[in-house]
């Protein structure tokens, strides 16, 4: 019970202190638009415990792969050396909330995160107005890219993300392309943006003049049998599944318990090997999985090129997986490895550390080649990344060269 009312004294402390060289400024940039020689401190909110810690140890760990990575003579933005600060709100976004006032008030210039929660990222966007200060994320929802933009209630968020659109797209694609029969079902937690993901998939299907029977089921279930025969009476070929992480395993056993086998579209966590020894073969087979962004699937699984492969030996330095080894966690990590090369490219255009300057680099229009693809911004539009950046993929393949194999 003490720990957030110490925070906050923290906070304030932190908030009146500051050395006589410290006046709020950023350096200038010295003649010819080098810059200054400054360290310059980026924040990184993230889940290091409670139930989200695993999803998210992919995302800190490519933070810490960028920040080697450009301190390795990779910045676009010379004179500056780069320092990582973490901190944990264990996905609560009240405690994110005072994280990211601790990490302003302690020197970072830009926030990533809370990395991968909307309520946690929502949540801050009050202090990053007041501090005039970027913040960038990976989240999809909708919840937040509609009201970011100059012109928004978000005027300093930033995401190398998607919308829920470009996320649900490329999965109810692959069910449509799947089904013989025109007939679909989905099934979805109901659980955070979840049901959101549901309600896209709807309106495509309308759009597309098939049929749609949904079902949900709660956090708390241990048995989804009767909704899936509920489903199957549907006369679905078809299955979409809107969940992860021990949801995702129950419901696919529970399909080989119904034996029932149709062909199966779900999230990208299928990869997961404890997952895959967990739920019986004759499932699996069935199984495409998505979305990952189109940069890492190829025909084979062949070992990437370029930036791509300097991303992953970054990622070796941190997690000591090499070539063989790599799997979907390494490849989660690329939205975060992105945000620190999108975030260094604009203090390059800017000529400064300035946030309002950098701010308006990137709103820009500049293109960034990052891991996941090209990468560009503008005041209106601050997701980062197109519905063609997607793809969905085999998980039944190994990854483990660096990309995973497209859906034959």
């Amino acid at each position: 019970m003490l720990a957030v009312p110490l925070l906050l004294a923290a906070t304030a402390l932190a908030a009146c202190g500051g050395g006589d060289d410290d006046d709020g400024t950023a350096p200038a940039a010295s003649a010819g638009g080098t810059l200054a020689p400054q360290t310059v401190t980026i924040g990184l909110i993230t889940a290091q415990t409670g139930p989200a810690a695993p999803a998210y140890k992919p995302l800190e760990d490519a933070a810490k792969a960028a920040i080697g990575y450009l301190n390795d003579g990779k910045a676009k933005a010379s004179g500056i050396t780069y320092k990582l600060e973490i901190r944990d709100s264990g996905a609560d976004p009240n405690r994110a909330t005072i994280l990211a006032r601790e990490l302003i008030s302690g020197g970072s210039k830009v926030i990533i995160g809370d990395i991968a929660s909307s309520p946690g990222f929502i949540a801050e966007q009050t202090t990053f107005n007041k501090e005039k200060v970027i913040g960038f994320t990976s989240t999809p929802a909708d919840a937040i890219w509609k009201d970011a933009g100059a012109e928004g209630s978000y005027p300093w968020a930033f995401g190398i993300s998607g919308n829920d659109t470009m996320f649900v797209t490329p999965e109810y694609q692959a069910a449509a392309a799947g089904s013989a029969s025109g007939k679909i079902a989905q099934i979805y937690l109901d659980q955070g943006s979840v049901p959101g993901w549901a309600k896209i998939a709807n309106g495509l299907a309308e759009k597309d003049g098939k049929t749609l029977t949904t079902k949900a089921f709660a956090a708390t279930a241990t048995d989804v049998k009767a909704q899936l025969r509920d489903l199957q009476a549907s006369g679905a070929d078809t299955l979409l599944v809107w969940a992860y992480g021990a949801p995702l395993q129950l419901v696919l056993s529970n399909l080989d318990q119904v034996g029932w086998y149709p062909k199966i579209v779900t999230q990208p966590d299928a990869a997961r090997a404890s997952l895959q020894q967990a739920v019986p073969a004759k499932v699996m087979d069935n199984v495409i999985a998505g979305p990952i962004t189109a940069t890492f699937v190829s025909k084979d699984g062949a070992a990437p090129t370029g930036v791509v492969a300097d991303y992953l030996a970054a990622m070796t330095k941190v997690t000591g997986r090499g070539p063989g080894q790599y799997g979907q966690s390494d490849i989660s990590g690329a939205y975060t490895f992105d945000m620190f090369l999108a975030y260094d490219a604009a203090v390059a255009k800017a000529g400064s550390t300035d946030s309002a300057k950098v701010r308006t680099a990137l709103e820009s229009g500049m293109q960034v080649e990052g891991v996941m693809g090209v990468h560009t911004w503008s005041p209106s539009e601050r997701s980062g990344l197109e519905s063609t950046s997607f793809a969905v993929f085999d998980p039944t393949e190994s990854c483990g060269k660096g990309t995973c194999v497209a859906v034959k």
